[in-house]
């Protein structure tokens, strides 16, 4: 017979996962409205993001009652712990996903003709990350987490050439181009934050499944190697 403890912990994972789902749809439907000038797609992105927040304040409240209740230790701890970390980093998901709905319809109330061929690439190689992220985090596959703490180098990459695209049409044209190029700055720049959220569901991965704390590791090897200098 399965413990309250146990009935507790699938709920939180079942929450989670349907939490994920909706910012995975959110993702889909704004680069999706974005690429294909879609402003219901975009409205459709912005009415999903109350429904993702009211996710967050219910599993960061099951999180506490079972910590309250169950005193959950070792694994069963981890994975609560890990939940309630990750839930903020999908909600900003879901936030970066609206900002980009919001931009769409500005640029479609501009009849914007650009679509960056490298702002394609960037959008899908955050959807795969977060993706990537998200099945890493439940299956707890610290081998996939690596592959996408990686990805957000590729990731950081692409926004830079985002930029060197958009600025290569201001030059063109600025009076043609200028109106269209912000936005679509700002969207880059959503895109690349989601990136950065889904590296750090991966790195929670590696506390949920091994115990291993690998959040802002870089700043911890420049610790030690200041104070071996020394």
């Amino acid at each position: 017979m399965q413990s309250r403890l146990q009935k507790e912990l699938n709920d939180l994972k079942q929450k989670l996962h349907e939490m994920s789902d909706l910012v995975e749809e959110s993702i889909s439907k704004a680069i999706e409205a974005l690429f294909n000038k879609d402003k219901n797609l975009a409205k459709e992105v912005i009415q999903l993001d109350d429904r993702i927040d009211l996710y967050e304040v219910e599993i960061e409240r099951k999180c506490v009652r079972i910590i309250a209740l169950y005193h959950p230790e070792a694994s069963d701890l981890r994975l609560v712990m890990g939940a309630y970390k990750v839930v903020s980093d999908y909600e900003r998901i879901g936030d970066e996903a609206e900002n980009i709905a919001y931009r769409v319809l500005e640029l479609i109330e501009e009849g914007f003709k650009l679509t960056p061929v490298q702002l394609k690439y960037m959008a899908e190689a955050v959807k795969d990350m977060v993706d990537m992220a998200t099945a890493a985090f439940f299956d707890g596959d610290v081998e996939l987490a690596k592959k996408v703490i990686e990805k957000d180098n590729i990731v950081d990459e692409l926004y830079h050439s985002v930029e060197r695209e958009l600025i290569t049409y201001v030059l063109e044209d600025p009076q043609e181009y200028l109106r269209e190029v912000f936005p679509l700055l700002f969207i880059a720049r959503h895109l690349e934050r989601m990136g950065d959220h889904a590296e750090n569901i991966a790195e929670f991965t590696f506390y949920t499944s091994e115990g291993e704390w690998v959040r802002h590791t870089h700043l911890l090897k420049e610790e030690e190697k200041e104070e071996n200098q020394e």
